[in-house]
């Protein structure tokens, strides 16, 4: 059987909701510092007082991320290749003892076995190593956007065009919008900690699920695997659909050994497993697998191209963002104004993912609807207080608000 992408999921939302749970911390602290005492005349002169204070208690937040993140990372990936190993035992068992009823127990016994010391820590250290930088920076932006929230709230009060409650919170939902943890990446695209997380983790954990399922297959002298054909795959990964790849030799029209009574058969390999890897296949979160290719007995159908599932997904993404979105602003809010504005829009968003997953019949993936799960746009605009204070367009998690439209349902 190919490798359990559920499962691969599970694996790699559970290491990233410890650093979605650390930037969550962070923004509700950095929230209450600055609400409290708002409408005092020296409220900026008291909360600039209160840095050290404030640096100390977000340093112990980013000091147990860092040593339990690391940990963590490093368990993901040996847990994702003992899974692949597992996945692929199981296959196998079904292959060659069709009758006797080892695959289940090879299932049961998946925790027995061992994995590969050497190629699971290299993939586990390329994790950690990666976001060392990251952590190093976390502290210096989090006080960084502190007081910026301070300064630009004071100097907008100054000018009179708002209350000093008013254009605190127009100040910090400015800057919060941009991510207590977040980060640019070599590429220029802004993350926030956690989503960054989450999709190395399971680009990790996939890659050493396959290399667990390559490495049993190949103990076991099998050369070839087929890529699954699922629905609404992406463009990148469109073309390996229903291809057989090979794992060990070349591609192209190769003559194999039938599995059953051994004689020759034809059989035509789009590319190594190398090759359709370095050309896209088994992308950060790509969804397909692969299984045991069988020369003369396995039946391959024809894929099914769905540009409209994708369209659909890519939609549900969209929405997501913008439920993370205003949760966030609700978190961070510092008004009850504020607050009840943003309430008001996670329904109107909530609603609308709710008809569209409904309409095209997805599944809601509820822990990408929390806060901390984005990868952040860097332009756009946004509908709320601040934005009616007059405060310039602002980068926003959804890359520019809309209101969400009602979704049509797709005909049968």
């Amino acid at each position: 059987m190919p490798v359990d992408v559920h499962r691969v999921d599970d694996i790699a939302a559970t290491a990233a909701s410890i650093y979605r749970e650390a930037e969550t911390a962070l923004l509700r602290m950095l929230a209450r510092r600055l609400a409290t005492g708002l409408d005092a005349s020296d409220w900026a002169r008291k909360k600039l007082a209160e840095t050290s204070a404030l640096r100390q208690a977000a340093q112990a937040i980013v000091t147990a991320l860092v040593s339990t993140g690391s940990r963590d990372l490093r368990a993901t990936v040996a847990a994702a290749y003992r899974a692949g190993r597992a996945d692929a035992i199981a296959e196998l068992a079904q292959h060659m003892f069709p009758a006797s009823g080892l695959a289940a127990p090879a299932r049961i016994t998946e925790h027995l076995v061992a994995a590969r010391a050497r190629s699971v820590q290299a993939l586990a250290d390329a994790i950690v190593r990666e976001l060392e930088p990251v952590h190093s920076a976390i502290l210096p932006q989090a006080m960084s956007l502190y007081r910026q929230a301070i300064a630009g709230a004071t100097a907008r009060h100054i000018t009179g065009a708002a209350s000093r409650r008013q254009a605190a919170q127009a100040a910090w939902a400015r800057l919060s919008d941009k991510g207590v943890t977040g980060f640019t990446d070599v590429r220029g695209h802004r993350w926030r900690l956690h989503t960054y997380v989450e999709m190395a983790t399971r680009t990790a954990a996939l890659r050493a699920a396959l290399t667990g399922q390559v490495d049993e297959f190949t103990a076991h002298g099998v050369r070839l695997v087929s890529v699954d054909d699922v629905a609404g795959e992406c463009e990148m990964c469109r073309p390996w659909e229903r291809k057989i790849l090979a794992l060990t030799g070349s591609a192209g029209t190769v003559t194999e050994v039938h599995a059953r009574d051994g004689r020759p058969v034809t059989v035509e390999v789009a590319a190594t497993l190398t090759d359709a890897m370095a050309a896209g296949l088994f992308h950060p979160n790509c969804r397909h697998t692969m299984r045991e290719y069988r020369p003369g007995v396995s039946r391959l159908a024809a894929a099914k191209p769905d540009p409209e599932g994708d369209a659909a997904r890519q939609r549900q993404r969209y929405l997501e963002r913008g439920i993370r979105a205003w949760r966030e602003r609700e978190a961070a809010a510092l008004t009850d104004a504020a607050r009840r504005v943003a309430a008001a829009k996670v329904r109107a968003w909530d609603t609308a993912l709710g008809e569209h997953t409904a309409a095209h019949d997805l599944q809601r993936i509820r822990y990408r609807e929390q806060i901390g799960a984005g990868h952040v746009p860097t332009r756009g605009r946004v509908d709320d207080l601040a934005a009616e204070l007059g405060v310039p367009d602002q980068a926003t998690l959804d890359g520019g608000w809309a209101p969400p439209p009602r979704t049509p349902r797709r005909r049968k």
